[in-house]
Order: C-alpha cells, then structure tokens, then sequence
C-alpha cells in the first residue's frame, strides 16, 4: 500500500464516526449531501497517474461500503444478514460486468485501468447510497421502466453479455427493493420508502450506467 493511500485511508477513518452517525439518522437527512467518497480530483501527470488515481478512488469506496454494509448488518437478524449478503454477491457480480463491457472498447489501451476503476468507483458509491436509503427518484416508477427498457433493448442487440448483466441487474434490483421495502421502519430507511420508490431509484442509477456504456461506444 503506497504512503499516498494510506494518508488517505487514515483521513476515511477519521471521517467514518460521522458516517455512522449519519447512518442511524432518518433517510430524509440524505437529501443534504449524497453518500459515498467523492471522485478526487487527479492531477493529469500523464495516463499513469491518472489510473493510479482512479485504482485509489476505487479502494476508498471500497472501505467506505464496508462500513456502510457492517452498520447495515449489525441490526440485522441472522437471516437478515443471509439475506443481504446475498444481495452484495449479486451487486459484486452486476458491478464487474458492468465496468469489464464500460471499459471494453479501450481494453488494449492505457486508459482501461482509469475507465474500469472509475466505473467501479462509482458503482460501489451507489451501492452505498442504496445500503443508506438515500434518494428520492426524479422519475415516476413507470416512467423510469419505460426509459430503462428502452435504452437496455439498443445494448442488447446480439450481445450476449449485455442479455446476462441485465439479467443479473434485475435480479439485484428486485432482491434489494424487496429487502429494503420489508425493513421499511427501522431506522435505516423512512416510513414512506415503497417498493415502487425503491425500484425508480435504481432504474435511475442503471439509465446513468448505461450512458455512460453508450459514450463510450
């Protein structure tokens, strides 16, 4: 581990106490600050630099959703804590075949590492987001679908692996909203966050993934 990101993992731990404490307030609070580490700011010392800097954003988020996960599952029965471990393992696996077909069209380039991490990066600060309750979606729920449909069918045209991430993706999405939707009142998530809401949320996250496949394209 370089000095550099250790520096920086002992800044996180110092930030962590107030993220827990953020985490046992009421998910309206979430509103004020969107959860996760903010992408840093990387000084263009040439590609090298550049994908060190992501690979470091990417460990950061990393620790931050382990936190996140840890204070989720210490209130959770031992089913529970089956259950949500069983979500993660299917959000990891959404996760790394998402960022692998992001970052495909540079994948003999220099700049795979900073677009794979990136990606990875950002997908783990939604997981955190999601884990925290945080977000009321812009979209009706149906709305949301119908856009998601939409722009999932022009990557799925004789691509099998986009056919198996949506798939997975699905699977994630409806194992988590259901999760979180039974868990309704404890004090991880607000009184009013409905399965519908839950499913918007993540419809809106999976339309920003998926721009970000196509600009890449």
């Amino acid at each position: 581990m370089t000095q550099q990101l250790t520096q920086y993992l002992n800044r996180c731990k110092i930030l962590s106490g107030a993220m827990l404490t953020v985490l046992a307030t009421p998910a309206a609070v979430f509103a004020e600050a969107v959860p996760g580490v903010a992408k840093p700011v990387c000084l263009d010392q040439g590609q090298q630099s550049l994908n060190d800097c992501a690979i470091r954003w990417h460990q950061v988020t990393a620790y931050f959703h382990q936190l996140t996960e840890e204070a989720v599952a210490a209130s959770l029965s031992e089913e529970q804590q089956l259950r949500l471990e069983q979500i993660e393992q299917t959000w990891r696996r959404y996760r790394v075949l998402l960022c692998e077909a992001t970052s495909e069209p540079l994948e003999d380039g220099a700049a795979y590492p900073m677009v794979f991490y990136n990606c990875m990066a950002q997908v783990t600060n939604d997981r955190i987001a999601n884990l925290q309750g945080w977000g009321i979606p812009d979209m009706a729920y149906e709305v949301s679908e119908a856009e998601m449909i939409e722009a999932e069918n022009s990557s799925l045209v004789g691509d099998l692996k986009q056919i198996e991430l949506q798939m997975i993706w699905r699977r994630y999405r409806n194992a988590h909203c259901e999760f979180v939707t039974e868990y309704a009142a404890s004090q991880f998530f607000s009184d009013d966050f409905s399965l519908e809401t839950c499913r918007s949320r993540l419809n809106e996250e999976r339309l920003a993934h998926l721009e970000t496949y196509f600009a890449l394209r």
